[in-house]
């Protein structure tokens, strides 16, 4: 899975994408819900430049 696959553009991601066992329902970018099955995760923050505080969240995507 490439990193540029799924930026969003007010925002960068902190680390690579890795393998995660989805323990819990997740949405993912490309394929919907998943749930106890393997996906790939990443952490994203937004721009420092940005009006507000910086957030961060997960991305999830069951990849090719």
């Amino acid at each position: 899975m490439l990193d540029s696959d799924y930026s969003p553009r007010f925002a960068f991601s902190i680390c690579r994408w890795y393998r995660w066992f989805a323990w819990r329902p997740v949405r993912t970018l490309d394929r919907g819900w998943r749930w106890l099955r393997v996906v790939h995760r990443r952490r994203v923050q937004t721009h420092a430049f940005l009006d507000g505080p910086v957030l961060t969240w997960d991305q999830y995507a069951v990849g090719r």
